[in-house]
């Protein structure tokens, strides 16, 4: 009829645009699935499948054009699209391959997207009923922008050799998408990072996805902090000032898995009343609290053990994007560490932090952001209108289509903790601060093991 044959012609334009796109020297952007190369789209209606190449012939992973896309309100989805069997022989993954990848966690649609240089999916564009010739052009055009005219990066400074400067600000996240922790005083670190950091996260009862302030933005409202004194955690909902406390490791706990950006883990489900306390007032029956592994090693961070920021590029990337969009602060980007370094981007030429209680940062690597940098600090915790400010960072901070702000690393020489069994030097450890007042200014000493101060000298390589 008509609309088949007015979709057909939709479909072989997308096409025959895509087909098109080179980089510089002439390599094809993208690798095009199924489609006939003459005539374009003869066999094919409404669905695109495609990869994204670098200008070398390398891969972009189809979780970095898909979060790219939902920046320019482009909605693309990636992954095997629930056909294992087509993804797999289009991408000419053999079944060792297929298991390899799943030893490596990787499972449909998630964010292991590239496995030692390979993709595990790709990308598809769907067009329907009401697609336009527009809506093709602005799909060719973020294609362009994104992977083909990137802008030059923002650079580092040329600094030889090593720069010293101080730690600004201490943070820690105990639970996955609520408010942070400013910590003010001594704190320890172990081999997972920060002592309590992401160590507890919320899930719904039945599913292994743990919850994020992006799908639940009333998570936002959501203060913890930790009580040394009773060895408790204490949630607090800032609206109301009502609170709920619970022991720092569920005793009687049920073991669960959950996944965390497709990072999968092993975590204790609470049982009671901190359950139904969350579930009433985030406004969904069925969330249960999790604290990660059995006895307090690990952590649910997405990437990394230690979120490194450097201040002057997060003044630096505010200077960069639009006038009305400037309200962001770092917390944004929710580091550990926030550094004054008088630098923007010298964090992209580190290899080591020396901080001068003796513990040394290593393994560093550029973090890629998503759209939760775009959700606000303050209610209603709903992304930003312009999706600033990653929107800017795709444009500016583009690395194969990967928008990176801060930088990740790993304690060389911290050992493993397993709160609250730790050896305190002090008999007397008072709470960490008023109940939900997210800042913790006791000294937390345990001999042995390292430990951050803020305000701290910091020697970087």
């Amino acid at each position: 009829g008509a609309m088949e044959q007015r979709m057909r012609g939709l479909t072989g334009e997308a096409v025959a645009r895509l087909r098109r796109l080179k980089h510089s020297n002439g390599r094809e952007l993208l690798t095009i699935y199924g489609h006939p190369t003459h005539p374009a789209g003869e066999h094919y209606c409404c669905i695109i499948a495609f990869n994204v190449h670098t200008p070398s012939g390398g891969h972009i992973g189809y979780a970095a054009v898909v979060e790219a896309a939902d920046v320019h309100r482009i909605s693309l989805r990636g992954g095997c699209f629930c056909n294992p069997g087509a993804c797999h022989h289009y991408l000419s993954i053999t079944v060792d391959q297929a298991k390899y990848f799943r030893e490596q966690g990787h499972v449909c649609s998630d964010a292991k997207d590239i496995i030692d240089g390979r993709p595990t999916g790709a990308v598809r564009a769907s067009l329907g009923p009401y697609t336009t010739l527009e809506d093709i052009a602005k799909l060719e055009n973020f294609l362009v922008s994104t992977f083909i005219e990137g802008a030059t990066p923002a650079a580092a400074q040329n600094i030889v050799g090593r720069a010293a400067f101080k730690t600004s600000k201490l943070f820690i996240y105990p639970v996955k998408g609520a408010q942070r922790v400013e910590l003010t005083s001594t704190w320890p670190v172990s081999s997972s990072g920060l002592m309590f950091d992401r160590q507890w996260c919320v899930c719904k009862e039945g599913s292994a996805v743990a919850v994020s302030r992006k799908t639940h933005p009333k998570l936002g409202n959501l203060q913890p902090s930790i009580d040394l004194g009773s060895m408790e955690l204490v949630l607090t909902w800032v609206p109301t000032g009502e609170s709920v406390s619970c022991s720092l490791s569920p005793d009687d706990g049920e073991v669960a898995s959950v996944s965390v950006r497709g990072n999968k883990g092993k975590v204790l489900a609470y049982r009671g009343e901190v359950n139904q306390w969350l579930s009433a007032r985030i406004g969904q029956e069925g969330l249960r609290l999790c604290k990660v592994g059995s006895s307090g090693g690990g952590s649910l961070a997405n990437t990394g053990e230690f979120l490194v920021v450097n201040n002057d590029s997060v003044e630096a990337l505010r200077g960069m994007v639009p006038s009305d969009a400037r309200a962001f602060t770092e917390e944004a980007f929710r580091p550990n560490i926030l550094l004054d370094t008088g630098y923007p981007w010298v964090e992209d030429t580190w290899t080591s932090l020396r901080f001068s209680s003796g513990l040394t940062l290593s393994n560093f690597e550029s973090c890629v952001r998503c759209s939760h940098i775009t959700i606000p600090s303050t209610p209603p915790f709903t992304p930003h209108p312009t999706n600033e400010p990653l929107r800017t960072l795709t444009r500016t901070r583009n690395i194969n289509g990967k928008p990176l702000f801060g930088v990740t690393a790993s304690p060389a020489n911290a050992s493993c903790i397993s709160p609250p069994d730790f050896p305190c030097r002090s008999q007397t450890i008072s709470c960490g601060g008023p109940r939900g007042c997210g800042v913790v200014t006791i000294p937390l000493i345990i001999e042995g093991f390292q430990h951050l101060t803020p305000g701290e000298e910091v020697t970087a390589e």
